[in-house]
């Protein structure tokens, strides 16, 4: 799955660091940017990034392991985490797509009364119409 190799949620990575080991997220940034020239330069995908190769990026940065283990790098660096952990108005979180299906769905009903009330008008409009141009003809 592309999601799982392309770098798309290393920027989740820095949000982790910055959430669970409370550090500025500029530090995060740049320990992510290591580990991402790092992977690019061995050619490795963002699937293969281990907790080593995290732990040493945080080192070089911090001067401390930051003690990750590979189920958690794996779990932080799933796609699927990506999009539970967007909260935000708009966001993909399954609560949020939820949210905006049930408030198009809203919109989409309203929208169809409109319709059929507006279908109704020119209906009714183009059968006044045809009355009026029978008694037009009738009369000559």
């Amino acid at each position: 799955n592309r999601a799982r190799q392309n770098f798309s949620v290393v920027t989740d990575l820095a949000d982790e660091l910055v959430r669970k080991q409370g550090m500025p997220f500029r530090i995060a940034h740049e320990i992510v940017g290591n580990i991402v020239r790092e992977c690019l330069e061995r050619g490795i995908r963002s699937d293969d990034i281990t907790a080593g190769i995290v732990n040493d990026a945080a080192r070089s940065v911090t001067g401390e392991s930051i003690g990750w283990t590979e189920e958690y790098t794996r779990q932080v660096l799933a796609p699927e985490h990506s999009v539970r952990e967007k909260r935000s108005s708009g966001s993909p979180s399954p609560e949020q797509c939820q949210l905006m299906i049930t408030v198009l769905n809203e919109k989409l009903e309203r929208d169809k009364k409109v319709f059929s009330g507006i279908r109704s008008s020119i209906e009714s409009a183009k059968t006044k119409l045809k009355q009026e141009i029978s008694e037009v003809l009738a009369r000559k």
